[in-house]
């Protein structure tokens, strides 16, 4: 249903806030005439189930309205647990960095090992459901008007409204000070950023609402959470999120000339880098300041120990936790570097690969490597230094039958493997691969039988990726041996795994010569139909022998 985007606010933000609203007022009346209020009362709870499933009822029905989602579909989205690792990786990387300084410092304070579970439960009910409002609802419809961060930011100021409605039903604003109230909305702030990018990179509910409930449960179990750390927390992981969302737009390389695409590569390496060591860098320089304003200031970070711990045989456990504390946060920087140089360079590898497997392209691919190959800040000068680059590379010949310069790279590649096994079984597999171009079925078939030599005793990733190519060229050769119901094993087994076009495209053509071979008619000229569509306006030899291969379908067809 197509809708004015502003009826975020009218549709859902006023609603949320006046209803919270509505029932604080209550609240603060019941408060003043001693009606007892919170957890423990009958009445707190109801009006503290008033409050908080504001956002979510809201959120829901905005979904339900405008996003023609049913109730089912976002109970599904709430209970999502199954998820790609990256992203489960991403929550505890920010996890860590939110609470180091509690880790580092006085540990959470557990009485019993199913307190945590516990407390996970109810935050997921008191907390985690809100998401459904803020992340799942408002966040989204933000950033179809405003950039990230200020999406963010407005997310931010509309939540803190909420949350001060929400303290003052359940009765905890009474007990907040002025600083306290400072410091809730610093972590608040930082949640918000927390929770965006986490959204932003995997559309998953779920990772919202659990990752919510895990701050809020880690948040109840920390004793004392250190002022200058918290602020250090916050800094870093505000920042790493404005680094991860500003990497998330989509990048298109489609309409670029092969010249000006390797020129883009060079220079998203440089700006990326110079981003990643400017953000490292103010971190470790706010750090260094807040250190050493901490030292000379009567409420820094010493001051406030030597206050809160005035027992002497505490002496050595302060200066132990902020040994601690520095040495784990300089870990975690040089840490937070690492993952951010590695998280450049696949992105740069995937962006690249697209060229080949997405834009299928390979011309275009051979050109842009073999420029990216003269620029030594981009390859160092080697050819095969990345070896999916290389991989790619070697492919964009195959799939334009030009053989023999596939082999003079395979060759280049074999030497710089330096003997590892899995490398050496994929360049096996493409030269199993030309052997089937060059009708030489027997080459082929000693190629296979030297790839399960080199990935017999495989383990892991590496032997998931070794299967994969052994059922590909052991396909490929029956199909080429005309054993049909083999080949059609063997290409249906393949392609359910792909994703990406131009290796459906190639599979689901050979699907549709097992087929054929097999007399499946109809089914045959489905498969060179839906190869045909994924080969589009393509303009190699692969995507010319597909299409050529439709219209005789079409012109056979009873």
């Amino acid at each position: 249903m197509n809708y004015d985007n502003k009826k975020i606010y009218s549709a859902y933000l006023m609603p949320s806030l006046v209803l919270a609203l509505i029932v604080a007022i209550v609240a603060v009346m019941l408060d003043s005439i001693g009606i007892e209020l919170g957890y423990t009362s009958p009445v707190g709870l109801i009006l503290i189930a008033l409050g908080g499933i504001s956002t979510a009822f809201f959120g829901a029905r905005f979904q339900y309205k405008y996003n023609n989602k049913s109730i089912k579909d976002i109970v599904s989205d709430f209970f999502s647990i199954k998820q790609p690792p990256i992203f489960y990786l991403l929550v505890i990387l920010f996890l860590f960095l939110d609470f180091v300084g509690v880790i580092t410092g006085l540990g959470f304070e557990i009485d019993s090992p199913v307190t945590p579970f516990l407390i996970f439960l109810k935050a997921i009910l008191f907390g985690g459901i809100e998401e459904i409002g803020w992340r799942y609802t408002f966040q989204p419809e933000m950033e179809k008007r405003f950039s990230y961060k200020v999406s963010t930011f407005i997310t931010f100021l509309a939540w803190s409204v909420w949350h001060i409605l929400y303290f003052c039903i359940d009765g905890s604003i009474y007990f907040y000070s002025g600083k306290e109230i400072v410091f809730f909305l610093i972590g608040l702030l930082t949640n918000c950023f927390i929770l965006s990018v986490i959204y932003k990179k995997s559309g998953s509910l779920w990772l919202c609402v659990m990752t919510h409930a895990l701050i809020n449960t880690g948040a109840q179990l920390s004793p004392y959470v250190w002022p200058l750390v918290s602020v250090i927390c916050s800094l870093t992981c505000i920042r790493l999120a404005c680094v991860i969302a500003s990497e998330s737009k989509k990048i298109d390389v489609k309409g670029l000339s092969s010249k000006d695409a390797a020129e883009f590569f060079c220079k998203y390496k440089r700006r990326t880098l110079r981003k990643y060591l400017i953000s490292i860098g103010l971190l470790i320089v706010g750090t260094l300041l807040l250190f050493i304003i901490s030292a000379f200031s009567e409420s820094g970070y010493l001051y406030y120990l030597e206050l809160t711990y005035d027992m002497p045989w505490l002496d050595l456990i302060r200066v132990y936790s902020v040994n601690l504390f520095i040495k784990v946060w300089s870990y975690s920087l040089f840490g937070l570097i690492v993952v951010l140089l590695l998280r450049r360079e696949i992105r740069c590898q995937l962006i690249l690969g697209k060229i080949l497997s997405e834009d299928l392209e390979p011309q275009k691919y051979i050109e842009v490597f073999e420029k990216l190959q003269g620029n030594r800040k981009f390859y160092r000068g080697k050819i095969t230094k990345y070896f999916y680059f290389t991989n790619f590379y070697v492919a964009s010949f195959i799939y334009e039958q030009e053989y023999d310069t596939a082999l003079e790279k395979i060759d280049l590649m074999q030497e710089s493997t330096k003997g590892r096994a899995y490398q050496l079984a994929g360049c096996e597999y493409y030269k199993g691969a030309i052997a089937i171009g060059k009708d030489n079925v027997e080459e082929a078939e000693k190629c296979l039988e030297k790839i399960k030599e080199l990935v017999g005793n495989n383990k892991g990733i590496t032997a998931k990726n070794s299967r994969d190519i052994i059922i590909g060229l052991t396909g490929e050769i029956a199909l080429k041996n005309k054993d049909y119901v083999k080949a059609e094993a063997l290409i249906s087994q393949r392609l359910a795994g792909r994703k990406d076009r131009i290796s459906k495209m190639s599979l689901t053509y050979g699907l549709g010569k097992a087929k054929q071979g097999l007399g499946k008619e109809d089914e045959a000229r489905k498969c060179f139909e839906e190869a045909a569509k994924l080969a589009g306006d393509a303009t190699f030899k692969l995507a010319d022998k597909i299409r050529e291969e439709y219209k005789n379908c079409i012109k056979t067809k009873p």
